[in-house]
């Protein structure tokens, strides 16, 4: 039971913030068991499998002691392999030691005598008994002393700005937000992909395309809090595994989220359709949200990658994703009520996040595959799109609809090709924050913002200074800058740069 309860404290020690309390429930206590089900299983299966075989070659009997042995190192053996298994993805290094200590005890076991395989087992479970007292320690420690008041005070910075935001318009309002889809120039220097068919087909349903338009940072937990928030944070939120502190509980509502308490103030509802629970893992707190995740679904870690952006074996989200998005679109759009809606979808995608092999050779030719590969993973999210954007146009008279790409699809991991060639950083940048930016704003727009509109972080204050009819709005605009780990700038107002330019220290957020 120990082999399974420690991968579970282990994960959820560093990944605590993703998972509601009654799903981490579920995980520790249910993981260990099904653990402890498979490990006695399969070890009786092996023990008698053994027997059988030494039957047929031997006519003596194994002895006791030859069991009672044969027994501590199957279930020993078993034990570490769960372990191993379970953490076999884990985001921080910590799983190293783990093997380390476990396997030196089964290596006791395999040289010693009876009384020193005995000596091992009971070893080995005070090695996991030891593991799991520590990953509790570093459980509750992070869970009751990470710190996330000071998100919170940047969220809320401009609070009372926001709070006289009155709209004078009110249309339904669409943000339609595509994992990892990039704008045209990405599109055609780094995969090759000629995409001018679906801008012209998106023209034709009157949106305009801004092609020179990129995301400030360069994973979605990290970008999404800063385009909600409208404001930069340079990366302080940022946690080290492509996730955030407070990013979550904004994005799901249960924090100050500027974005949706705007619209709350101006009468609307809000409702989010996504495809995965990645970004609403605990559920959100607004009107409508999908998927809401069972707790068994906690469970879907084992049957992954560890990858928040992943769906699990399990999980058949996927095909109810535009079955409830029709019905919700279908009656958001000829209800009374005004709404937000915000539709996440995982298409196109990005690159692959868990890469096994270390060779850097062997990285960047499966990079090169998957920038080959691409165009039919974009072709795929463009009929998405389009069915999306249609039937909303087809019901709602005169909505506000933004599509674009939370991030770029990271197709340069190494900053090489598939040669192992380096990119400029011009290139680089560009794969990372180059995104799509489709909007189609009501009848009456007229045109104002075509230019100005640039980066994420800005995007909402555009939106209600239409909305508002209030040029003011636009006063606490924030630099359409974008930003690489480590403190580097790698667009300015909008512009790639040549190279990374340093920041240090960074400002405050």
């Amino acid at each position: 039971m120990l082999a399974g309860l420690y991968p579970v404290i282990f994960f959820l020690g560093n990944n605590w913030y993703i998972y509601s309390a009654s799903q981490e429930i579920v995980l520790v206590i249910f993981a260990p068991v099904l653990c402890s089900i498979l490990l006695v299983s399969v070890s009786e299966l092996i023990l008698r499998i053994v027997k059988i075989f030494h039957g047929l070659f031997r006519r003596s009997q194994i002895s006791d002691i030859a069991q009672s042995r044969l027994n501590d190192f199957v279930v020993s053996a078993l034990s570490i392999a769960v372990c191993a298994f379970l953490i076999r993805n884990a985001v921080v290094g910590l799983k190293l030691p783990a093997a380390i200590l476990v396997s030196l005890v089964a290596l006791t076991m395999l040289i010693g005598g009876g009384v020193a395989a005995l000596a091992g087992a009971r070893r080995l479970i005070s090695v996991f008994g030891f593991l799991v007292i520590v990953g509790t320690l570093n459980l509750f420690y992070n869970v009751y002393f990470t710190e996330e008041s000071g998100v919170l005070d940047w969220a809320s910075r401009n609070k009372a700005v926001n709070d006289q935001t009155k709209f004078s318009k009110f249309p339904n309002v669409y943000l339609i937000l595509a994992e990892s889809y990039p704008n045209r120039e990405a599109l055609e220097m780094i995969y090759k992909v000629d995409n001018s068919s679906f801008y012209t087909r998106m023209a034709d349903l009157g949106f305009r395309l801004q092609h020179r338009y990129y995301s400030n940072y360069n994973h979605t937990l990290a970008s999404l809090p800063s385009m909600f928030v409208m404001q930069h944070h340079y990366y302080e939120i940022n946690i080290g595994n492509f996730d955030s502190i407070g990013g979550r509980s904004i994005l799901e509502g249960k924090s100050y989220n500027p974005v949706l308490d705007i619209f709350q103030r101006n009468g609307y509802k809000i409702q989010y359709i996504h495809s995965t629970d990645s970004l609403i893992s605990k559920g959100a707190t607004v009107d409508y949200s999908f998927p809401e995740a069972p707790m068994y679904l906690a469970l879907e870690v084992f049957l992954t990658h560890q990858d928040t952006t992943k769906m699990s074996l399990l999980d058949s989200r996927g095909e109810e994703f535009m079955e409830v998005l029709d019905r919700r679109l279908l009656n958001t759009a000829k209800g009374e009520d005004r709404y937000f809606t915000f539709v996440y979808t995982t298409q196109p995608g990005h690159s692959p996040s868990r890469l096994t092999s270390t060779n850097r050779g062997e990285i960047n030719r499966v990079l090169e595959e998957f920038r080959k590969n691409h165009g039919s993973t974009i072709e795929a999210a463009n009929r998405q799109l389009l069915e999306i954007v249609q039937l909303i146009i087809a019901n709602d008279p005169d909505p506000l609809i933004v599509v674009a790409g939370d991030h770029g699809p990271w197709g340069y991991r190494l900053k090489q090709d598939g040669e192992g060639r380096v990119i400029s950083d011009g290139l680089f940048a560009l794969d990372r924050f180059g995104v799509l930016m489709a909007y189609h704003f009501p009848k009456d727009y007229d045109r104002r913002f075509d230019i100005s509109i640039r980066t994420h972080v800005n995007l909402f204050r555009y939106i209600f200074s239409y909305l508002a009819d209030d040029y003011g709005i636009l006063a606490k605009k924030q630099p359409d800058n974008s930003y690489d780990f480590d403190s580097f700038m790698a667009i300015r107002d909008g512009y790639i740069l040549n190279g990374y330019e340093k920041f240090f220290p960074p400002p405050k957020m």
